[in-house]
């Protein structure tokens, strides 16, 4: 496997990760 692949996996992780905590961030907001 070439290193591109996982350069592009982990940028990927990255992706999936900041969407996921932003996400989180929305719920997380109190209505008070």
């Amino acid at each position: 496997m070439s290193s591109a692949f996982f350069e592009k996996a982990d940028f990927f992780k990255h992706v999936v990760v900041k969407r996921y905590q932003s996400l989180q961030n929305n719920h997380a907001k109190p209505d008070h």
